[in-house]
This record gives C-alpha cells, sequence and structure tokens, in this order.
C-alpha cells in the first residue's frame, strides 16, 4: 500500500510538472509570435497618399515604395540613424530618417545599369511634422541635392512637404527576445514530451527505469559482502575508473576468474576513462557500486605482481571478471576529495591505499523515483571523507 501511496504521488507531481510546462511553453511561444500578428491588423498609411492629401496625421504608421537609391543628407543626433532625400514610385521627394543597415540593404537591390532598384523596396516607420531645427538642419546640407535650385525655408514644403519618416528601428536585443522566447518555449516542450511522460509512463508500470530506488537497491544488495547492510544510497555518474585487485591462487578463463592451486597471484586492472550510470552504496564496512546496466571495461591481468603491502582476496570458486571493483573497504581509502560540480552535483576523486582511483559524480537531485536522494547522498559524502581523516 506505501508503495501505490508513493508512485500515485509521483504520478501527481508529474501530471502538474507536465501542465505546468506546456503552460509556459505556449505562452513563450506565444507572446514571441503575438506582436506578429498585431501588426498585421495595425492600420498602415501610405505615406506618397498623405502627401498628396495634405492630410496632417501626426504619429501615423505608414509605408513609402521606392525604386531608386536614397540620397544621403546628414547625420542625426542619434547614433546610425542618418537623413536621406527620397523619391517614391512617381518622383515625389520626401524626408526619411533611417539606419545605416537599412540603406545597406536598399544599395544591395541598386542595378549599376539602370541606376534603379532589381525590386521595390518598402521602407516603414511612423509619419511627424518637420519642426524648425530639423528644417534647417536639411537646408544647411542640402547644397548636393539639387542641380539647378537652392534649397531655401521658402521652397523647402515644395520638396518635402510638412511631414518626414522616422523609420521603425528594432533594437538587436529586441529583436532577438522573439526567438530566445522560441527557444526556450520549444525546451519545455521537450521536457514535457520526451521526459515527462516517458517517466509518466513507467511510474504508470510502478518503475523509474534507472531512477527507481527499488531496483536500485536489489542492485546494490547483489554485491553485498557477508554480514553488511546498506546505510545509504544513490544514482552516481562513473567519471573514471582504475581499479586494481589481486587474488591468490587463480587464473583467469575467458570472463571469469578461477581457482588454481597452481598459481601465486593474479593482480587485475579494471580501466574506463568515459562516463556511466552507476549505483553507489556504502554499509559499515564498505563502499559498493552497482552498474546500471552493463559497461564495457579495458582490463589488464598481471601473474607476477609486486605484492608489498596489498590486500590479496581470495575468489572462492570463480568470480566473473564483471564483478571485480564493485566493493571497497572504506579503511583503504586513502583519500578522497570531494569538489562542487555543475548543477551542484558533488565530484567524488576517491584514491585507495592500492593505488585504485575512482571518479564518481554525485547529482544534487536523483529523479523522482528515488525521493530519499539528498539525505543518502550527504551521508555517502560524510563517510567517504571521515574515511579519508
Amino acid at each position: 500500500m506505501e508503495e501505490k501511496d508513493k508512485i500515485l504521488k509521483v504520478k501527481k507531481k508529474l501530471i502538474f510538472l507536465f501542465l505546468v510546462y506546456i503552460s509556459v511553453a505556449f505562452a513563450l511561444i506565444g507572446s514571441a509570435f503575438l506582436p506578429a500578428f498585431l501588426k498585421e491588423e495595425e492600420e498602415v498609411a501610405d505615406f506618397s497618399e498623405i502627401v498628396l492629401s495634405g492630410s496632417k496625421t501626426e504619429s501615423q504608421s505608414v509605408k513609402l515604395d521606392l525604386d531608386t537609391l536614397p540620397i544621403y543628407i546628414t547625420q542625426t543626433s542619434q547614433k546610425d540613424i542618418q537623413l536621406y532625400y527620397v523619391a517614391d514610385m512617381f518622383g515625389r521627394g520626401c524626408l526619411v530618417s533611417m539606419s545605416s543597415s537599412t540603406f545597406d540593404n536598399i544599395v544591395r537591390r541598386l542595378n549599376g545599369e539602370t541606376g534603379k532598384l532589381d525590386t521595390i523596396y518598402r521602407i516603414k516607420g511612423v509619419a511627424y511634422p518637420i519642426d524648425e531645427p530639423l528644417k534647417q538642419l536639411v537646408i544647411s546640407n542640402s547644397k548636393h541635392l539639387f542641380r539647378y535650385r537652392e534649397l531655401g525655408p521658402d521652397n523647402f514644403s515644395e520638396y518635402f512637404g510638412e511631414f518626414y519618416i522616422k523609420e521603425k528601428v528594432t533594437s538587436k536585443g529586441r529583436a532577438g527576445l522573439p526567438a530566445i522566447l522560441v527557444v526556450i518555449g520549444v525546451f519545455l516542450l521537450v521536457l514535457a514530451f520526451v521526459y515527462i511522460i516517458p517517466a509518466f509512463i513507467r511510474a504508470n508500470r510502478g518503475g523509474f527505469g534507472i531512477f527507481d530506488e527499488k531496483d536500485m537497491l536489489q542492485a546494490l544488495e547483489g554485491y553485498l559482502p557477508n554480514g553488511e547492510t546498506l546505510a545509504a544510497a544513490v544514482r552516481g555518474i562513473g567519471v573514471q575508473t582504475e581499479i586494481k585487485q589481486t587474488f591468490k591462487k587463480c587464473r583467469c578463463v575467458g570472463d571469469k576468474l578461477v581457482s588454481d592451486e597452481n598459481c601465486a597471484a593474479l593482480q587485475v586492472k579494471k580501466i574506463k576513462y568515459s562516463k556511466y550510470d552507476v549505483y553507489v552504496g556504502i554499509t559499515q564496512h564498505y563502499l559498493i557500486l552497482a552498474e546500471c546496466k552493463a559497461y564495457k571495461h579495458l582490463y589488464q591481468f598481471n601473474d607476477a605482481p609486486d605484492l608489498g603491502e596489498t590486500v590479496i582476496e581470495e575468489i572462492g570458486s570463480c568470480i566473473p571478471i564483471r564483478d571485480i571493483g564493485t566493493r571497497f573497504l572504506l579503511a583503504e581509502i586513502q583519500n578522497c576529495v570531494v569538489k562542487q560540480g555543475w548543477m551542484g552535483a558533488a565530484n567524488c576523486s576517491i584514491t585507495m591505499k592500492n593505488g585504485s582511483f575512482l571518479k564518481v559524480m554525485l547529482p544534487k537531485r536523483g529523479g523522482l523515483g528515488v525521493p530519499r536522494h539528498p539525505e543518502n547522498r550527504e551521508a555517502i559524502i560524510a563517510r567517504l571523507k571521515g574515511n579519508n581523516k
């Protein structure tokens, strides 16, 4: 009954997380595309029609189509914004404030042979009245604009009218914001459908894969020495292993070590440098490791090892070589260094007295199927560091 209650609690939590993730994801993606839909509904007037009708519409969103290259007038007080003389499709002139990047885009469309643009370019902006300071700025920098006539206060409106276009320029940070929101939204959808739904299915079947506490305990208990019981257990990640174990009166036959009275001793090295999932447990006297699934390791054998003070083990009748490096006496730990890793993980580098080296990463969280992970992790770290004193 307790197991069913635990699974039911986990399923409710997964459903809650799924709903939160997809709600936030759709909210982010929707907020990224909403401005585009709103822009389509916004009324945009043709600036040429405003000039012809002489309407006094101020702060009106406008558009202007052109097929000729704008003529530079002067720099404005805003960085990267210049004033240009622009002729529309009917040859009517107007004043436009635009960015240098917009001008570069127009230049790319210029046909050198015809002097016209290959395709019509549309400028979008807002219509503002030309005030006196702006008018004087244009007049003082307009000597190159008109070949046969000088521009002055009396004929200014004849060439430019009473309004000018100020291009709508979106900052680079603002322009990239919708894309960022979409990426975050898609990431949350991936988490919801690729991780949470499979986790819910596993929980519905009564299991959590390698994150199942019941399977973890069962795997570790298979390597317990006689008289030992698990005090704490977690799922970790093996980062690097260089394990040495020495056995007396045995030899290697295939993938097993078998007893042989005619042999003196055999030292086996079990080496792996790539990451793999591993269960980590401690008993009163031992550190226990059990792989979450079968992994490949490099094995090296030495039938004439330098024994010295090396602990020599007995094998009984035979043992599979895959079972080597699964249990270590805590008293044999020579040094254990624990460093803070990514996302709160603890990187434990363990050196044994016989030269064996283990580097195991213990994540901060163990998953929904391992609810006691935090306290068990702290207990394991404390024991490993305590046996290093």
